[in-house]
């Protein structure tokens, strides 16, 4: 519980947004949401970058072209070194097998 929410509870709510959500109105909510979102910190840019990526996913069929490619050679290089993991074993129980002759 963060301490906004305990300030929150002492005053009979369940959280910090139930309190705000009942005594701001949707304009000063909507000024709250743009504030945050276009803060200049870490947070705020990524959330802001959250909301556009889902909106753009859910709205318009987009998809991130570079994190799709690098998904994509990230999958190749795995496949990769998967069947150079395989090759060394196997011949690693071949030379096992050749031990005892």
């Amino acid at each position: 519980m963060t301490y906004a929410d305990e300030i929150a509870a002492e005053c009979s709510f369940d959280s910090a947004w139930d309190m705000i959500k009942f005594h701001v109105d949707t304009e000063e909510l909507l000024d709250l949401l743009c504030e945050l979102l276009h803060d200049d910190t870490q947070k705020g840019s990524e959330i802001l970058l959250d909301w556009v990526r889902e909106l753009a996913y859910d709205k318009y069929e987009w998809y991130d072209e570079e994190e799709a490619r690098a998904d994509a050679e990230d999958a190749a290089y795995q496949s990769y070194k998967d069947a150079q993991l395989e090759s060394y074993y196997e011949a690693q129980e071949k030379n096992d097998d050749m031990v005892g002759c």
